[in-house]
């Protein structure tokens, strides 16, 4: 950046001279007044002297300096500085009250929709999940009661049920005594279904159900937001920690601690575990491994043990796995009901299946990176990614990303379930505002 001062000189009463000394060589083609001493890269500035215009006039010289000198501010359409509505100041309008605006052409709306609206022509255009004249009423708050209505978390967290696959819930199906059969109620179709596995493979279960009780659990996800925070020793200090699909923690410890209790692997990194055990995360100690579906996995779970068998390896049950699916499919119809969205996820998150199972281990349950993604994620010095480990895009269609934090939300409002959002690293909302324009 070159400065460029402008000096009038009085020679007499009827002639003025106008200079202008600027330190940039190219500046009104002077380069060739330009020194080549190599002093000039150690800070010290060549200026030129230039001149402008000169007159014998003085009344000419003021017109014409007023015009190199004076300040301008942005106007509207009809050419009116500052739209009228406000004064010039050092080039910048200064908006009359009620009136903002680079041309302080916009009516104010109140708070600035507290950075979770547009504003249009004074009136604040909520997004989704917020309401009032300036944005200011989260309608999720208003509705989580309605929206729970039904759902016996209580019953479901304390229920004498095993949540998981063990030998103990099968009974002999056939005469040939080949497959033990496990039989449950659903409430969705409102009937007894059966569930059969092989009973030569019963070595891949459990033999009694597993009980798993903590005080204190984290749940950590794996957004890119992650990485804006430092909250890896408070996660490391949970009695229980839940990890997903083979997150790493090596190089994020301050961000993501290092322990693992749990962890969830979907049908792709279960069958990686099968097929790339050269190149698996192996953690240390290596953490009891869930699965959430026991009719596409049953095949991968008895693959997994005979490969591994000193590896614990959990998957739900199908009665577990069925209810899970409606209280999502309930609350995903309550949250369209009251008009948060049409959401196109076609089945829950592991997540979701996560929480739940997790809602039945530990009293009280901290959750970290677990928001939806966001524009201003991406945006400003961060450049943050969907997750905090690699490059990868959000894969649109496969989950309702909205619909599942509403509902993380609802069971945070819940006061039975224990459960903290831990919005890592999330900016003020002014801030991303700014970054969205």
């Amino acid at each position: 950046m070159f400065d460029t001062v402008l000096v009038v000189l009085s020679i007499a009463s009827s002639f003025v001279a106008v200079y202008l000394i600027s330190q940039d060589p190219e500046f009104l083609n002077l380069s060739s007044r330009s020194s080549s001493s190599s002093s000039s890269s150690c800070g010290h500035h060549h200026y030129h002297l230039d001149l402008l215009f000169h007159h014998h006039d003085q009344k000419d010289v003021e017109e014409d300096l007023d015009k190199v000198v004076a300040p301008t501010c942005p106007s509207n359409s009809s050419q009116t500085v500052c739209s009228g509505r406000g004064s010039c100041q050092a080039e910048v309008c200064t908006c009359d009250e009620g009136w903002v605006g680079e041309d302080c052409s916009q009516p104010w709306c109140p708070l600035e929709c507290n950075g979770r609206g547009k504003c249009y022509e004074g009136f604040c255009v909520c997004d989704n999940g917020w309401a009032g004249a300036s944005c200011d009423i989260d309608r999720l708050q208003v509705t989580a009661g309605a929206m729970l209505d039904g759902v016996d978390f209580e019953a479901f967290s304390n229920s004498s049920e095993c949540h998981f696959l063990a030998r103990d819930l099968f009974v002999d199906n056939t005469t040939d005594g080949k497959f033990g059969k496990f039989e449950y109620f659903s409430v969705g179709s409102k009937r007894t279904e059966a569930y059969r596995f092989p009973l030569d493979k019963f070595g891949s279960m459990p033999k009694t159900c597993p009980d798993y009780k903590y005080r204190t659990c984290a749940f950590v996800g794996n957004s890119g937001t992650m990485k804006l925070s430092t909250h890896g020793s408070e996660i490391d200090g949970h009695d229980m920690v839940y990890r997903f699909n083979q997150a790493p923690t090596e190089g994020y410890e301050d961000h993501v601690g290092t322990r693992t209790t749990f962890e969830s692997l979907n049908a792709k990194h279960a069958h990686n575990l099968l097929r790339l055990d050269t190149e698996w995360n192996w953690r240390d100690p290596v953490p009891i491994y869930l699965l959430f579906e026991p009719l596409k996995l049953k095949e991968t779970l008895v693959d997994i043990h005979h490969k591994y068998p000193e590896v614990k390896m959990l998957v739900l049950s199908p009665a577990f796995f069925r209810k899970a699916h409606e209280i999502y499919d309930k609350l995903q119809s309550e949250l369209e009901r009251h008009e948060f969205g049409c959401f196109s996820g076609e089945k829950p998150m592991s997540g979701f299946y996560s929480l739940l199972i997790s809602l039945t281990m530990c009293d009280k349950i901290d959750m970290y990176g677990f928001q939806p993604w966001e524009d201003w994620m991406a945006q400003g010095e961060q450049r943050l990614h969907y997750h905090y480990f690699d490059s990868e895009e959000p894969r649109p269609g496969a989950h309702s990303f909205d619909a599942a934090y509403f509902i993380y939300r609802v069971f945070e409002m819940s006061t039975e379930l224990g459960l903290t959002i831990k919005r890592a690293g999330e900016p003020e909302e002014e801030q991303k505002g700014e970054n969205a324009r």
